[in-house]
């Protein structure tokens, strides 16, 4: 998973690019820390390969709750067992 600082200080890093079991775990850190809207736009493509057929569902989904506002989501395993056909269903406009 490279990462890289940009010359206006923006960190880069290429979430997608997952090869190995050290990539896996670090996508898993990066995951918990994605904003929400970030996660949204994931977890929806998701939702469009499910709709689909194009990935199968093999893990729970994760409940958790924030200032009084319950959160559900997909485990980071879910993701990274379909990255490869999540990223075809990413719609970056999407809620802009």
């Amino acid at each position: 998973m490279k990462q890289k600082l940009t010359e206006d200080l923006k960190l880069q890093i290429s979430l997608f690019d997952v090869e190995d079991e050290e990539d896996q775990e670090q996508f898993k850190v990066y995951w918990m820390l994605l904003n929400y809207d970030v996660k949204k736009k994931i977890q929806n493509a998701y939702y469009r390969a499910l709709v689909n057929q194009a990935v199968e569902r093999k893990y729970s989904m994760i409940n958790h709750e924030h200032n009084g506002v319950a959160y559900i989501e997909l485990d980071p395993r879910e993701i990274l067992d379909n990255i490869n056909v999540i990223v075809n269903y990413i719609d970056l406009k999407e809620g802009e």
